[in-house]
C-alpha cells in the first residue's frame, strides 16, 4: 500500500512539472556554444554580492551620513539594500543575494538625505562603467553565478544655492 500510495504521489507530481533534480538529457547541442547535451533544471540564477563605497565631496574629503541604495538595476526595486556611510564617508555590505544577477545592470546611488548638516550634495548614480566589479567566488556550473565585490567611489558635488 505505501508503494502504490508514492507511486501515485509521483505520478501527480509529475503531472504537475515536478521531477527530481538530476540533469536531464534533453537533445543534443547544436547551436554557438558547441555540441553537447543540455540539461533541465529547476531554479533561478542567482549570485551573492559584497559592496564597498566611499563618498567624498570635490576636495577628496569624506561625507558622512549619505544615503546608499545598492541595486541590481533602475527597475527593480524589490531587490536593493540601504546602507549610511559612517564618518569617514564608508559604507560596506557584507553579503547581498540577488536573483537573475546581471553585473551589467547593477547600480549605486549615494543620496544626500541630512539636510544641510554635512552640506547639501547633489544625488550621484554610479553604473556598471563607473563601478569596480570583480569576481571573487566561482560559481556552480549551474544556476549559482558565484560571489562578486563591489567597489564605488562617488565624488559629490555640493548643491547651488537655490537647490535643497
Amino acid at each position: 500500500m505505501k508503494k502504490f500510495t508514492y507511486g501515485i504521489i509521483g505520478a501527480i507530481l509529475s503531472m504537475l512539472g515536478f521531477t527530481s533534480c538530476e540533469p536531464l538529457l534533453v537533445f543534443e547541442q547544436k547551436d554557438m556554444y558547441g555540441p553537447g547535451p543540455i540539461s533541465v533544471e529547476y531554479g533561478c540564477p542567482s549570485a551573492v554580492f559584497k559592496f564597498s563605497g566611499d563618498a567624498v565631496n570635490e576636495e577628496g574629503e569624506p561625507i558622512p551620513g549619505i544615503r546608499v541604495v545598492v541595486s541590481p538595476g533602475e527597475d527593480n526595486e524589490w531587490e536593493t539594500d540601504t546602507l549610511y556611510t559612517n564618518a569617514s564617508g564608508h559604507a560596506e555590505l557584507g553579503q547581498l543575494k540577488y536573483t537573475w544577477p546581471d553585473t551589467d545592470v547593477i547600480q549605486v546611488v549615494f543620496q544626500d538625505v541630512d539636510g544641510k548638516d554635512n552640506g547639501s550634495y547633489e544625488d550621484k548614480t554610479l553604473k556598471k562603467d563607473d563601478l569596480e566589479i570583480e569576481q571573487t567566488g566561482e560559481g556552480s556550473g549551474a544556476w549559482y553565478e558565484g560571489e562578486f565585490t563591489i567597489r564605488a567611489k562617488a565624488v559629490m558635488q555640493k548643491k547651488t544655492d537655490g537647490e535643497e
